[in-house]
């Protein structure tokens, strides 16, 4: 990545990074279609990005950052409309994500897919361990398509929490789209949780039920 006094500019490897970043929060791998600009901001990238940070980013210059455009793989993104993306992207500032960058193209071969939910999961308990000590243990509920915390250390859930996952992946933070908790033989909504890039997943373990 090179720095001007007004952009930044990456090369082919670093927009095939952020295009897959992009792709990853989109649920999506994107096409030119997603990029298209014709001032229906109901579909495609542009509303996605402006409804989640309330600016504006044309399709264009997406185009231009992830590499689409071609001809124009010289030009760089002004540091505003990348702070754009970073919003999109959920991290804390665009420093946090030029990191992020840097480390997934020193580091290729560690990127690691997406957990899909299988039988595995069935007759396993699943072990996480995070950054600063923290530990989960879950079992996995068929029915409702959810985990249950059986075991956690050093993070805010509690035994017989559930759970339900929307990212499991070394490397990245852990995230998950709900949670539920009985209290008072009540269920209390907990909503949405995550870890934070401070506390990414460092190792994921199964262990046979007994």
């Amino acid at each position: 990545m090179k720095k001007t006094s007004r952009s930044y500019v990456f090369d082919i490897q670093e927009r095939n990074i952020i295009k897959q970043l992009i792709d990853k929060q989109y649920g999506r791998i994107s096409t030119s279609i997603d990029y298209i600009s014709e001032g229906d901001y109901d579909l495609g990238l542009e509303a996605k990005i402006l409804s989640k940070t309330k600016e504006y980013i044309s399709g264009s210059t997406l185009e231009r950052l992830v590499g689409i455009l071609p001809k124009e793989i010289n030009k760089g993104i002004s540091f505003s409309k990348f702070d754009i993306i970073s919003k999109y992207l959920e991290f804390k500032n665009t420093n946090q994500l030029l990191k992020r960058i840097k480390y997934l193209k020193e580091n290729p071969n560690k990127k690691i897919r997406k957990f899909q939910l299988a039988d595995i999961f069935k007759i396993h308990i699943t072990k996480i361990k995070l950054e600063n000590n923290k530990e989960l243990s879950l079992r996995y509920l068929p029915a409702i398509k959810s985990f249950e915390v059986i075991k956690a250390k050093n993070i805010k859930f509690l035994n017989h929490d559930i759970i339900k996952l929307s990212l499991l992946e070394i490397g990245e933070e852990f995230k998950c789209e709900n949670t539920e908790r009985i209290k008072k033989d009540k269920k209390i909504i907990l909503g949405s949780y995550r870890s934070g890039y401070n506390n990414k997943v460092i190792d994921i373990s199964f262990a046979k039920q007994l």
